[in-house]
């Protein structure tokens, strides 16, 4: 376990229901949506691949997302009512931070535009 993980306490896997999850608290550090992107992930999900789970916080009740804004658009586009998320407990804040270190490692590659939109909000 991270020291990052440890102070943010346990985390569980949950399967959601798409319209709890909040996208619009401010935690997208990525300027844009890629829509091809979305439009891609859907194809595969709906031909039976597996993503990882969403990253998401829970805060006062709110399910705020913090990665996997590409990954919960495609599930809505290929009109899936739920997702694996991963469920940590954390504030706006906290859900920000761990969105500004999303996407070094995996998914879709940051622009530059994301590099620098990421900068700003930092």
């Amino acid at each position: 376990m991270s020291r990052n993980q440890a102070k943010q306490g346990p985390t569980r896997i949950a399967r959601l229901r798409l319209p709890l999850i909040r996208t619009d608290a401010g935690t997208q550090s990525r300027s844009a949506i890629n829509e091809t992107t979305v439009a891609e992930y859907a194809e595969r999900m709906i031909a039976g691949d597996r993503f990882p789970p969403v990253v998401i916080f829970l805060n006062n009740g709110d399910y705020l997302l913090a990665d996997g804004f590409h990954r919960l658009l495609a599930r809505k586009l290929a009109k899936f009512e739920r997702i694996d998320a991963e469920v940590r407990q954390g504030t706006r804040l906290d859900a920000l931070k761990f969105s500004l270190s999303a996407n070094h490692q995996h998914g879709l590659r940051r622009t530059n535009e994301d590099k620098r939109h990421a900068v700003e909000i930092a």
